[in-house]
């Protein structure tokens, strides 16, 4: 077998004959781009996730935006309903209502008014001592609305004898 193998060999036979041998042709290496590939197929893929991430962050940011705004469309027919409902307590109409039906109130009548015909009363101004306390000042101060309600009776009781 290694003598089939040697006569296969150029110069076997005739030793002095040359041998030609073919010059080897040189393979050149094919760059590997099997790792390239597997980089660009992770960047496409992490690409792909973060847009859908964001079309499904601005879809959800749609749907709380329009829910936000039928809250606020909500609180304003609120706030209107609420205004209206002071508005109606506050009229005069309710209140004149309320005085009548609650307090026992009554319009005035031309029978219920007096007029006041007199001299009006001058200022008169009580002077405190130095050294005198509260309860002496609170006393005065009585004094002198007393005296005052008593001038108004009195002309009040003149306006009804005549």
């Amino acid at each position: 077998m290694v003598l089939a193998e040697l006569k296969e060999q150029p110069g076997f036979l005739d030793p002095d004959a040359k041998t030609t041998r073919f010059p080897q042709k040189i393979k050149k290496k094919k760059p590997d781009h099997s790792g390239l590939m597997a980089n660009l197929l992770i960047f496409i893929f992490a690409f792909c996730i973060v847009g859908v991430s964001l079309y499904i962050h601005s879809a959800l940011l749609g749907y709380e935006m329009v829910a936000l705004q039928n809250e606020i469309t909500s609180i304003e027919n609120d706030n209107t309903r609420l205004e209206y409902a002071i508005a109606q307590a506050a009229s005069l109409s309710r209140v004149e209502i309320e005085a009548q039906e609650k307090l026992g109130m009554i319009k005035p009548q031309t029978e219920n008014m007096v007029a006041m015909v007199g001299v009006p009363m001058v200022n008169v101004e009580a002077v405190i001592p130095d050294n005198t306390t509260i309860s002496d000042s609170q006393a005065l101060s009585e004094e002198k609305d007393n005296r005052f309600i008593a001038s108004v009776l009195g002309r009040l009781a003149e306006g009804f004898r005549d």
